[in-house]
């Protein structure tokens, strides 16, 4: 009766000296295969139930790192006006400034491989020469004499003379807005960043003139909307504001510009 049954399942009749593992795996060949199929299938989805968790966590670190980047990269703020070199623009070559069709007011230019450059005039005559030495930019004449520096420290940057030791003006950056200051801490400009670039304001509060980024150019435009300067060749607009500062000399002007070229 045994012997029949066991035929009939497709196993081999057991002997009186067979253990009973041994017949299970080696007379019953069906019964360990399924065995053995189904033992690697639980192992299939177990693995894989183990894996999920651990995509969806790195999935979320991903979005949160790229939303932390977009976030980093809108915002305007300046917490300094930090510089040690010169912008990579102008160690590229000659940076341009024009007004009305096209007529070239002044240029930077790069001199001693990219380490200093010189401001020229719509003349082509050289009005000074600029470089960077212990955290300052400091600016002399085209002889060689110095002329004023600049020096960034903390939240400020102070415009000072060619000694380095009487202030002449002071840029104080709090967030996204820059304050311009006379040595007495009269404040008499405000520079403002906007979704379109920035603003130039009075101690008033009064718009005065607005630096945008048309896709094609950086342009600086009157409250008429009537384009006061340009140029094809700068990264930022921030720049072109300081040449709106009727206190500052054009070389002045131009080194605040140099100084915030690619913001």
């Amino acid at each position: 009766m045994n012997t029949q049954k066991s035929e009939q399942y497709g196993c081999q009749p057991m002997t009186n000296h067979q253990s009973f593992i041994q017949p299970t795996m080696k007379t019953c060949p069906k019964r360990a295969y399924y065995l053995l199929l189904g033992m690697l299938v639980c192992i299939c989805v177990f693995s894989l139930g183990c894996d999920k968790p651990s995509t969806q966590v790195g999935s979320s670190s991903g979005s949160n790192t790229a939303a932390n980047s977009a976030q980093q990269k809108s915002s305007g703020a300046i917490t300094s006006g930090k510089r040690t070199s010169l912008p990579d623009v102008i160690k590229a070559g000659k940076v341009e400034f024009r007004v009305g069709e096209g007529d070239e007011v002044f240029s930077f230019r790069p001199k001693d491989e990219g380490t200093a450059c010189k401001l020229y005039n719509s003349s082509d005559e050289e009005l000074c020469k600029l470089s960077f030495s212990d955290g300052k930019l400091k600016v002399k004449t085209k002889d060689d004499k110095p002329l004023f520096e600049l020096k960034p420290k903390d939240s400020k940057m102070m415009l000072k003379d060619a000694t380095g030791e009487i202030e002449l003006f002071k840029l104080k950056f709090k967030g996204d807005t820059i304050d311009f200051y006379k040595p007495n801490d009269e404040r008499i400009y405000r520079i403002k960043k906007q979704d379109y670039g920035w603003r130039l304001e009075d101690n008033n509060d009064k718009t005065l003139f607005r630096a945008k980024d048309t896709g094609t150019k950086k342009v600086l435009r009157s409250l008429d909307d009537k384009t006061v300067l340009y140029s094809n060749d700068i990264p930022g607009t921030l720049g072109l504001v300081f040449f709106r500062i009727d206190e500052l000399t054009l070389e002045q002007q131009a080194a605040c510009c140099l100084m915030f070229l690619d913001k």
